[in-house]
């Protein structure tokens, strides 16, 4: 019994190293597309978008149509963009702004702004969620060229791979849940509203799918030990069966 749970586990391993080299070119491509997606939105400035409604009046002392705040004036409305933020830094714009000649500029969170610390660790997931992917990618990569030690390999990439994906994903609920209009837009605009932009959309694809074909290996890798283990294990009680 304890030569064929062995021979099992063996059988186990090889299947599974053997679904795993014969589908990784196609995962593969999935797993470059969600990295360069994370690495493309890390160095964006397009994660969020504060937008402020004005309204077109008539100024009867200036004799012409102006923009302002009051929403009672008109139902009709103009949608300007007055600020946009990323991970380093948020930049602001000063559209039909009464006081003129103000331009446009850009403030670092860490030279201009004081953020708080969960805004550090969120940058810090941010960064980690690719390299932990890249890691498991390489690990996985190198199982088809290495001659030893491919189960370990295997084990370290799928694992990394979670846990890269998982990381991201975590990240994003947090940048959802903490980065509001008021953290971006210090000063009193209203009505404005804060919209998730393609660099956010993009980074949170690129972490699930590196969730999910990380739990897609791993999950393969146990339901081809379940199969092997059945197809060994019943001949056997049959047989047991019989001489009983």
């Amino acid at each position: 019994m304890v030569y064929i749970y062995v021979k099992a586990l063996c059988w186990q391993r090889q299947l599974g190293l053997f679904f795993l080299i014969k589908t990784l070119h196609i995962f593969g491509l999935g797993l470059v597309v969600g990295l360069l997606c994370q690495l493309a939105a890390i160095w964006s400035d397009s994660w969020v978008v504060v937008d402020r409604y004005v309204y077109p009046y008539w100024d009867s002392l200036k004799g012409k149509v102006t923009y302002g705040i009051n929403s009672n004036a008109t139902s009709w409305f103009l949608v300007e963009k007055i600020a946009n933020a990323g991970l380093w830094r948020a930049c602001y714009f000063f559209p039909h702004l009464p006081y003129k000649h103000t331009s446009s500029y850009c403030a670092d969170f860490f030279d201009d702004y004081r953020p708080e610390r969960w805004f550090t660790i969120l940058q810090l997931l941010c960064l980690l969620s690719p390299a932990l992917s890249l890691l498991g990618s390489l690990h996985l990569a190198a199982i088809v060229p290495a001659c030893c030690f491919k189960e370990t390999l295997h084990w370290l990439g799928t694992r990394l791979l979670v846990a890269g994906g998982f990381t991201g994903t975590v990240a994003m609920l947090i940048f959802h849940t903490y980065v509001t209009k008021e953290f971006i837009v210090f000063f009193d605009w209203s009505p404005f509203e804060i919209k998730k932009d393609w660099a956010f959309h993009i980074y949170l694809d690129g972490s699930l799918l590196h969730l999910v074909f990380g739990l897609l290996y791993v999950r393969e890798r146990w339901s081809v030990g379940i199969t092997v283990r059945r197809s060994i294990f019943q001949p056997v009680t049959r047989q047991k069966k019989r001489i009983l």
